[in-house]
């Protein structure tokens, strides 16, 4: 999602693309990553539907003390953590 996900959100906000579509798109590339990944590695596929928002919505806020890179892998972590650990 990182890897994917960033990029493209970072492409898509300096197009004149609308808002909602920005986070439309944003979402459904990165639940299908996580789609994918559940039909490779057997993760469960709800998280596809719980990560999409959650990594989209960690890419916008602008935190001078934290990157956006570190949000993105950390807290999704920590909800796999606290769901499955």
């Amino acid at each position: 999602s990182c890897a994917v996900g960033d990029p493209l959100l970072g492409e898509l906000r300096k197009t004149k693309l609308h808002h909602t579509w920005i986070v439309i798109i944003g979402m459904i590339v990165i639940a299908a990553i996580w789609l994918v990944g559940s039909w490779w590695l057997g993760t469960p596929w709800r998280l596809a539907f719980l990560m999409a928002p959650l990594i989209v919505g960690l890419e916008w806020p602008n935190i001078k003390w934290i990157d956006d890179n570190a949000l993105m892998q950390v807290i999704p972590l920590l909800i796999i953590l606290l769901l499955y650990g």
